[in-house]
C-alpha cells in the first residue's frame, strides 16, 4: 500500500505543481525483520530509506527533476515519536495502529508494540485513555509480546520496531509504574543484559545526517528540531 500510495500522490502532485511529496514513515521501518540465508527481509520495505531514495530517483527522472519525496518522520525512531505523541492528550482518540479493528483490538502484536510506546511515557492510570486494558497482564498476548523482545522466534511480520527498541519501551514502562506477568519476564530475562544508556543514545536522538534521510535542506532548514 505505501509503494501504491507513493506512485499515487507523487503524480496528483506533478498535476497541482507541488515539488514536495512527504510521508510520515519512521525510522524504525529500516530495521529487517529477519535474515534468509543472509539476505534481509523487511516487512516494511516500502517504507525504509531504501525504498525512499529509489522512488525519489525513479521520480525524479520519470516524472519531473523538481518533485522531492521523502519521509519527514525519518530522522525519529517510534519510540521517540510517541514520546512526544504522548504529551498531546488530545489527540489520543484520533489515531490508531491495528490491522485488525478499526480502534484497536488489543488482541495483536500491534496493538501491544504500540501499548508498549505509549506506557513508557503514560503511566498506568493515564495510559487508559488509549487502552482500556493492561496488555502487560493479558495471557493471549504472552507469544507476541516474546516475538516483540527476541525472546521468541522472529519479529512479528508487522509494522513494529525491532527487539531493542521494543525492550528500551519496557524498560521506561517499568521505571514508569507498570506491571504484570511481560513486565515480569521482562525483569527476569531481559533487564540484567539490557544496556539502557546504548539503547536511549541510538533511539531517542534525532538523526539529522544527510545519509539518514531525504528531507530537502529547504525543508529541513524552516524545521525545529529540538526535540
Amino acid at each position: 500500500a505505501a509503494s501504491t500510495n507513493a506512485i499515487r500522490m507523487t503524480i496528483l502532485a506533478y498535476i497541482q505543481g507541488y515539488r514536495y511529496v512527504t510521508t510520515a514513515n519512521e525510522k524504525s521501518a529500516d530495521t529487517p525483520i529477519t535474515h534468509y540465508f543472509g539476505i534481509p527481509v523487511n516487512h516494511q520495505y516500502s517504507k525504509s530509506i531504501e525504498f525512499e531514495r529509489e522512488m525519489a530517483k525513479l521520480f525524479q527522472e520519470n516524472i519531473s527533476p523538481e518533485i522531492s519525496y521523502f519521509s519527514i518522520l525519518k530522522p525519529l525512531y517510534e519510540i521517540k515519536i510517541a514520546s512526544l505523541v504522548a504529551k498531546c492528550s488530545s489527540y489520543f482518540g484520533l489515531f490508531t495502529s491495528c490491522n485488525v479493528d478499526t480502534k484497536w483490538c488489543l488482541n495483536c502484536s500491534k496493538c501491544a508494540f504500540v501499548f508498549s510506546l505509549f506506557a513508557a511515557f503514560l503511566d498506568p492510570i493515564k495510559i487508559q485513555s488509549l487502552f482500556p486494558e493492561n496488555l502487560y497482564d493479558k495471557k493471549s498476548l504472552e507469544k507476541d509480546f516474546l516475538e516483540l523482545t527476541g525472546l521468541l522466534g522472529v519479529r512479528p511480520f508487522e509494522c513494529v520496531g525491532d527487539a531493542d527498541e521494543m525492550n528500551l519501551s519496557l524498560y521506561f514502562a517499568m521505571k514508569n509504574g507498570h506491571f504484570g506477568y511481560v513486565i515480569d519476564i521482562f525483569k527476569e530475562k531481559i533487564l540484567p543484559t539490557l544496556e539502557v544508556e546504548n539503547l536511549e543514545s541510538k533511539f531517542m536522538r534525532v538523526y539529522l545526517e544527510e545519509v539518514e534521510h531525504c528531507i530537502p535542506e529547504q525543508v529541513l532548514s524552516r524545521m525545529s528540531w529540538s526535540l
